[in-house]
């Protein structure tokens, strides 16, 4: 598809002040098609990587809902082996910065959070590259993101979703379990966009985070309410690596190559109506001893350099003072680097300098009729924290 023309539109409108609706000031990007690649990490070794077409057309779901779009999302085979897929994800939106491109004009990039079920077809060998689940004829939990850019020569996207290990993504307490024989505890899928994409283990960021902002939203089933809040203003945060890098696998953990996992913990405050409130993840003996799990997965190589990806799951603590969401969630989320610095819009009470790194993490709220479970199924995120290095 050729990207259709843009322009920049400034600030989102989510930052007036803590616990206040918002005035959204956002785009609505056109369909957009792009060459990707789908991986499998088998044992976090790249097991194999195919060439696919990704297919997205994009729609806010409106209704008041006003930081939620969908995506409709086609994976097409380029190659025989290739996987086909399809499905449709919930775009949660982040924020937007703005950046110096390539060819050195101004570009904005807005980053929105992904998570829904993709369905694959039964022609692809399974279990790499279609999952057991998804060759059984059952939906499968994909999450990451997707940054939509406003460049001079129209829009663009960087896409990523991932399914993980069965031993998160069809754990017992999910709302998936699955037997052995379609757990695939040895085993993850991924998805990146553009192609130029090297599934090269890089490290995760790590040490003092600069401030931007937490973002919550109150969800209520019966009766059904959504209100989407303004933003809570992040005061201070770390991101510690907890032990060595390794392979974190279901059927092993080992610090020998490819060591693609790294264990970290999280901990910061946000300032909401001259209160500061603090967040950790929380540390899972046996699991997670930090509370998070950073997987970094890879890097784009670029005409401005390396952009690396790295993908989040962890546990966190957040008692958030706009809503009555219950203080602990299950939650993932990515960052992305860039080479040069981007500036982000300045909010109404602390400065936010430049930054390289830009870290998205969203808690989990699943949608019925797995409402009693923390994680497994498509969900929404009423906690939203952004965090750059």
């Amino acid at each position: 598809l050729v990207p259709a023309q843009c322009s920049a539109l400034g600030n989102d409108g989510f930052d007036l002040g803590c616990c206040l609706p918002p005035a959204p000031n956002l785009p609505t990007p056109p369909p957009l098609g792009q060459t990707g690649k789908y991986a499998c990490l088998n044992n976090c070794a790249l097991e194999q990587e195919w060439l696919v077409d990704v297919d997205v057309a994009f729609a806010w779901i409106g209704g008041g809902i006003d930081d939620y779009a969908g995506l409709q999302v086609s994976i097409s085979p380029i190659a025989p082996g290739a996987p086909m897929a399809s499905g449709w994800v919930l775009a949660k939106y982040s924020r937007t910065w703005t950046r110096i491109g390539g060819g050195g004009g101004l570009e904005q990039v807005w980053r929105f959070l992904l998570n829904g079920d993709l369905y694959y077809s039964t022609g692809a060998a399974s279990p790499c590259p279609v999952p057991p689940p998804g060759a059984a004829g059952q939906p499968v939990l994909m999450t990451g993101f997707v940054d939509y850019i406003c460049t001079s020569a129209g829009w663009e996207m960087m896409l990523n979703l991932n399914h993980h290990n069965g031993c998160l993504s069809h754990a017992p307490w999910s709302s998936r379990p699955q037997p052995p024989a379609l757990a695939h505890r040895d085993r993850s899928y991924h998805l990146v966009t553009p192609s130029n994409f090297d599934f090269t283990p890089v490290s995760p960021p790590s040490g003092t985070l600069l401030a931007e902002s937490v973002r919550s939203s109150q969800l209520t089933w019966s009766p059904f309410n959504y209100q989407a809040n303004s933003e809570s203003y992040v005061n201070q945060a770390s991101l510690n690596d907890i032990g060595t890098p390794r392979c974190f696998s279901c059927t092993f953990s080992s610090t020998s190559a490819p060591m693609a996992y790294q264990f970290q913990q999280l901990t910061g405050s946000a300032w909401c109506g001259g209160t500061n409130t603090t967040f950790s993840s929380i540390p899972v003996p046996g699991l997670l001893p930090g509370g998070m799990l950073a997987l970094g997965l890879g890097f784009w190589t670029t005409s401005t350099g390396f952009v690396p990806l790295t993908v989040y799951w962890g546990i966190m603590a957040y008692d958030d003072p706009c809503t009555t969401e219950a203080p602990f969630f299950i939650v993932s989320g990515v960052a992305t680097e860039q080479s040069s610095p981007a500036t982000l819009f300045p909010n109404t009470m602390f400065p936010v300098p430049p930054a390289r790194t830009f870290i998205d993490i969203g808690s989990a709220k699943l949608l019925p009729p797995f409402s009693a479970s923390p994680w497994g199924s498509m969900y929404v995120s009423t906690v939203l924290f952004q965090l750059n290095q």
